[in-house]
């Protein structure tokens, strides 16, 4: 399916670019020069109209449709996303796949985040648990072709989490040491640990448990002062006065 949808993508990138094209010609061979500023300034209106209507449409959906719904896995990879911007050292560039004897090294795209985790991997060793460390690789995909880069252009970043030990050094290009990537949820791991449920099954689920747990601290309050009863009146009675409430107060006292 996601196959598919790429090809019709590049179909009706495609089209729009054959369209444009076929349209300044026409209007260049009968009108010339005038011509081509006609089909400009028609193109800059439709877009002028076109932004109207998908910002009036927008703000429709979000006064009267939009719901935000929590999804734990989402939250986490975005948290991953922010973190290896803030982390990603200067000195890297793109990231490979470093292949094989049968395959061949692809340049999977620029690293523009990177950042560096401990997943919950388990190893039992006289009954302490130990977690291996894994690179997280924030990668803007880049193509070989000027058409392609366009059209990458506008895909969002992928994450590829990576264990450690299966990268070279963080120096420049950083090769994984295997020959593609597999996708687990939303993110991208190396093929040869495809079948390795606690790095990547247990680390996602534990990383959206503890996403959950965190966020329903900030919870807590509200919904113990709900349940309990407290209305807007009797919190501000429980939250103490300032000093100028207290002047306020006493000055009351003495006018009456």
């Amino acid at each position: 399916m996601e196959v598919e949808s790429g090809k019709r993508k590049w179909i009706l990138v495609t089209l729009i670019i054959l369209t444009l094209i076929g349209a300044f010609l026409y209007s260049y061979f009968k009108y010339g020069n005038q011509g081509i500023s006609f089909v400009i300034g028609n193109m800059i209106t439709i877009l002028f109209w076109l932004l109207l209507i998908g910002v009036i449409g927008f703000i429709l959906y979000f006064l009267f449709f939009y719901e935000k719904k929590i999804n734990a896995t989402e939250e986490v990879f975005k948290n991953i996303s922010k973190e290896s911007k803030v982390s990603c050292p200067d000195n890297l560039r793109n990231l490979y796949t470093a292949g094989d004897e049968t395959h061949r090294s692809k340049k999977i795209g620029k690293i523009i985040g990177y950042s560096n985790r401990q997943n919950f991997k388990i190893m039992i060793n006289k009954k302490e648990k130990n977690y291996q460390s894994e690179d997280c690789f924030l990668i803007k995909r880049t193509g070989n072709s000027v058409f392609k880069n366009l059209f990458l252009f506008f895909s969002k970043p992928i994450l590829i989490r990576v264990p450690e030990n299966m990268r070279d050094i963080l120096q420049g290009d950083v090769k994984i040491n295997c020959i593609s990537l597999v996708k687990h949820g939303l993110y991208f791991y190396p093929n040869n640990i495809h079948l390795d449920f606690q790095t990547i099954d247990h680390t996602i689920y534990y990383e959206g448990e503890r996403y959950v747990q965190i966020e329903s601290i900030s919870m807590l309050a509200p919904l113990v002062k709900k349940s309990i009863g407290i209305d807007y009146k009797d919190l501000i009675a429980l939250e103490g006065k300032s000093g100028m409430d207290m002047i306020k107060d006493v000055m009351k006292g003495g006018a009456k």
